[in-house]
């Protein structure tokens, strides 16, 4: 391998390892900051939701006469909206039809729920057991005052992973796209670089090696800062 072509590899080499972990490094910081975001929008999400049970706006006890509002919402938030009684019955969930809830099995020990019963929020990422697609789960719990003591209702939002996974791609795509094009214009930097960097040490090593050889009219061009070539004799 020739002098430039191992000063050129080296360049390369040095330059793919950097892009390298500079776009693994960004793609982990870049989804950790999607999923923190997506989380944050959840829980901002859970407590609207929350408040207009609180406020009774959306009583729990009467979540069936208001169906279409609550999908329509779901709908246009893209999110899945689950309403839960204080004992782990679901009184509503936005993907399943009202009939079909008596077979959806007890919630009361979801992590979600379990993690909102601090007074806080509760999140979790994983499938669900009912509709058996991955989830990003909030929750919170709402506890009224009634004639009859204390409601408690657990209010609960979810987005499919699906989208968040989608837009984490498009980023890690673009990400990976401007790494390969900086190796490119590197690369062609460095192959000028390089070959403006072994021209004259080849024409030293000829000149030397023709000396050697018995060639002693042989002159070697030494290039100084006025970019005139100056002669001197060996």
């Amino acid at each position: 391998m020739t002098l430039r072509a191992k000063l050129l590899a080296t360049y390369i080499g040095l330059t793919v390892a950097g892009v390298a972990v500079f776009s693994i490094f960004s793609s982990w910081q870049i989804k950790s900051y999607l999923d923190r975001r997506a989380e944050s929008a959840l829980t901002a999400h859970v407590e609207a939701v929350s408040a207009l049970v609180r406020g009774g706006e959306l009583p729990a006890d009467s979540l069936a006469n208001h169906e279409m509002t609550i999908r329509r919402m779901a709908r246009s938030l893209n999110l899945r909206l689950t309403f839960i009684r204080g004992d782990g019955l679901v009184l509503f969930d936005s993907d399943i039809p009202l009939d079909s809830l008596i077979v959806v099995e007890n919630h009361l020990h979801r992590p979600e729920i379990e993690g909102s019963r601090s007074g806080g929020f509760g999140v979790n990422r994983r499938e669900s057991a009912t509709v058996h697609e991955e989830f990003l789960y909030a929750a919170t719990m709402v506890v009224r005052e009634t004639p009859h003591g204390e409601d408690t209702v657990y209010v609960r939002v979810a987005r499919p992973y699906s989208d968040i996974q989608a837009l984490d791609r498009q980023v890690q795509i673009i990400i990976w796209a401007i790494g390969v094009l900086s190796v490119i214009i590197i690369a062609f930097v460095s192959s000028r670089a390089s070959r403006r960097i072994t021209r004259p040490i080849l024409e030293i090593a000829s000149a030397a090696r023709a000396i050697r050889e018995g060639e002693l009219s042989r002159r070697i061009p030494v290039t100084i800062h006025t970019r005139e070539p100056v002669w001197f004799p060996t």
